[in-house]
């Protein structure tokens, strides 16, 4: 069974608060079980509020809506898109529903984008520079004006499937 679960930030405090979502009174708030059993309330930073997606990282760290995440070395924002958790990639949305349990375990939160927004400016983690722009799978020449390009360093999907060791019907 899905877990409903949110976080946010405290106003108060600047700290993750992490339970029940409630948007009351013009308010939003958090409402948690202390270590003592009692429920409490926090408000929050509205637009830190993000959905447990119910699913953990390769270090079984959970994944919240906003966090960032790296998979072979790409970084994706944690997005809630038509009913469905996943990611933005050129341009198209990928939802985690339609990966095999395998293909996600090498998925690892590296932060968010409240706290780290930095971790997006360039989507490759490595800094290895190439002294020609070349498909890092098949060495085609790439063109540096193609936002796939310069994001993937592949040409083209089925190389950057190649490139990671997956195949299509991994995610069938």
């Amino acid at each position: 069974m899905r877990e409903n679960k949110f976080r946010g930030k405290s106003i108060e405090t600047g700290e993750w608060v992490y339970g029940y979502y409630v948007y009351t009174n013009d308010r939003h708030r958090i409402i948690y079980e202390d270590y003592e059993g009692f429920y409490c309330e926090e408000e929050v930073d509205p637009e830190t509020v993000g959905q447990y997606i119910s699913l953990k990282d390769k270090k079984f760290e959970e994944i919240y809506e906003g966090d960032i995440v790296s998979y072979f070395g790409f970084k994706y924002e944690v997005l809630f898109r038509n009913g469905a958790f996943g990611w933005m990639e050129g341009g198209e949305f990928y939802s985690f529903s339609e990966m095999t349990p395998s293909v996600f375990d090498e998925f690892e939160v590296i932060g968010n984008v409240y706290e780290n927004p930095e971790l997006l400016e360039g989507k490759r983690m490595s800094d290895k520079e190439c002294e020609e722009f070349v498909c890092d799978y098949c060495g085609t020449e790439l063109d540096e004006t193609d936002e796939y390009h310069t994001t993937f360093h592949t040409c083209d999907k089925d190389c950057y499937m190649k490139m990671v060791g997956l195949s299509w019907s991994d995610f069938i």
